[in-house]
């Protein structure tokens, strides 16, 4: 489209959703959690990692990220290649709660994001999150 509203992700030129639905964990006994109020996370109930695999739309690059959650966790994004599962490079971490800076990763036709969090006590919460992205 002639305004660009085809880029992106779903149109979207400024963030990646990073949706509690799309985590992927480490553990069998981690509980969805609807809120009175109809928000969805995910609720940990014992030590697990949760993570997310995100891929860059063409085009783009990501600059920032960050994870909502209950509680003070370190986070980590890593750049991931499809071709081996031996190439993770961290990108940039800090904490859950807070818009972290990363070394910009661009998009390529092999390369993928993770976003990585460890929880370690009951009742610690995922809530979900973004993924900055700009044009290249």
């Amino acid at each position: 489209m002639a305004d660009g509203s085809a880029f992106g992700w779903h149109g979207d030129q400024t963030y990646l959703k990073l949706l509690p639905a799309n985590v992927s964990t480490d553990v069998y006994y981690t509980v969805p959690m609807l809120t009175a109020n109809g928000a969805y996370a995910l609720q940990n109930t014992g030590a697990s990692k949760f993570w997310w695999t995100v891929a860059i739309p063409r085009g783009m690059k990501a600059t920032h990220f960050r994870v909502n959650s209950n509680v003070t966790k370190t986070v980590t994004l890593y750049e991931c290649e499809i071709g081996d599962n031996t190439t993770a490079t961290s990108k940039g971490s800090g904490n859950t709660n807070t818009e972290i800076d990363i070394t910009d990763v661009n998009y390529s036709a092999t390369n993928y994001l993770t976003i990585v969090v460890a929880f370690d006590a009951v009742n610690q919460q995922l809530w979900g999150g973004y993924v900055k992205i700009a044009p290249i």
